[in-house]
């Protein structure tokens, strides 16, 4: 009966959760029941736009950037609103999927990366962003650290720097610099993360991937050494490295409301006979082996809807004419017309806090997954 019931919730289609493990181990045909396993699991990670199961490695966790898991902490304990959106800085965006990217490195020509003193050049791989998204923002974080041991650390932590962010439009060769455009430029204190909007530099990018170089990155100092760096190495923390944020929408129908106030543990309606209502059901990631790659939420209730919708139809059972008019003809001709069935009338988002095949971070809210009401229909 599990299976029935992860069918009827998951994105508001008949897709099926999986099998738990101790069922597909003690089933005498179990060569089928992982195939079926393997079947359903494929059907749900394309309903999650993915073509394959992700191989995340060790430690990935570890590595999630801190805003992203304030976002998405931010989002699940919002007291009043129910939505597919995100909110960022306070306001509402038109964004249901963020995704992180950290810097990949100098993938350019080693003249490009030799820079100057207090010139770091970055690159982020965003190939792996559908094309049906729209996008709606990218930012630019980054984080300048004072330098161990600088004999200047106290004045460099206070004083100001000015910051200017370049998109490099066409990498640089021997003897001959590469074409930049400056995007943004601000002052910044080291220890403190600076945004940098590059909507347009990235969307540029999304429509031509060939000509995505990367950024530079300038810091205007005085003095003769530098005393602040950018954390672009990998001894960084996650949270000060380099990281390029993008929010965008794929399309899906928006869901926004206010949540109903449910008393704790009561999902089903008093009677005294088995009526179309709410039952609870949770889903535990991690019994059906999906925790390697979903950081959070580790599980969540998502109810099912079972029950009888007897004639005459009471009005608590949340009917429709056309069910009362079936359970009319039902209670003449059993034989040629069926009862109403109970099912989902109501269905809430959750967010879903992974990594993809691509080994990239998304901060996702998916659509039909909790069913908040049942009845007739």
């Amino acid at each position: 009966m599990l299976i029935a019931r992860l069918c009827c919730v998951f994105f508001g289609t008949t897709v099926c959760l999986g099998l738990p493990s101790t069922y597909v181990k003690s089933n005498s045909n179990s060569k089928r029941s992982t195939e079926l396993f393997q079947t359903t699991e494929q059907a749900f990670l394309q309903k999650m736009g993915m073509k394959t199961r992700p191989n995340p490695k060790k430690g990935w966790k570890d590595r999630v950037p801190q805003f992203i898991l304030d976002l998405y902490h931010n989002h699940i304990n919002d007291p009043e609103w129910i939505s597919t959106n995100f909110k960022h800085k306070g306001k509402w965006t038109s964004a249901n999927t963020i995704r992180a990217f950290q810097h990949e490195g100098d993938h350019l020509a080693t003249t490009v990366s030799q820079l100057s003193p207090n010139r770091w050049n970055l690159f982020f791989d965003l190939s792996s962003v559908p094309d049906v998204e729209t996008l709606t923002a990218a930012e630019l974080r980054l984080t300048f650290s004072t330098v161990k041991n600088a004999s200047r650390n106290a004045i460099a932590t206070t004083k100001q720097h000015r910051v200017k962010v370049y998109q490099v439009l066409l990498p640089g060769t021997a003897g001959q610099p590469g074409l930049t455009r400056l995007i943004e430029t601000r002052l910044t204190s080291a220890n403190e993360t600076d945004n940098f909007d590059i909507r347009p530099t990235v969307q540029h990018w999304s429509q031509n991937p060939g000509e995505n170089f990367g950024l530079e990155v300038h810091l205007d100092t005085t003095g003769e050494s530098p005393v602040v760096h950018l954390n672009n190495n990998g001894n960084a923390a996650a949270e000060k490295k380099p990281l390029l944020v993008t929010f965008s929408h794929d399309g899906t129908q928006h869901v926004y409301r206010r949540r109903k106030r449910r008393s704790a543990g009561k999902t089903k309606v008093k009677n005294d006979r088995n009526f179309c209502q709410r039952h609870p059901l949770y889903v535990n990631f991690v019994e059906v082996g999906w925790n390697d790659w979903i950081m959070a939420p580790p599980g969540y209730s998502a109810f099912y809807c079972s029950g009888e919708c007897p004639f005459p139809i009471a009005d608590h059972l949340n009917t429709t004419n056309h069910a009362i008019v079936q359970t009319l003809m039902n209670s003449v001709n059993a034989d040629d017309v069926p009862p109403a069935c109970c099912v989902p009338t109501t269905l809430d988002p959750i967010s879903m806090l992974y990594l993809n095949e691509h080994g990239k971070v998304v901060l996702k809210n998916y659509q039909d997954m909790v069913v908040d009401g049942c009845g007739c229909r």
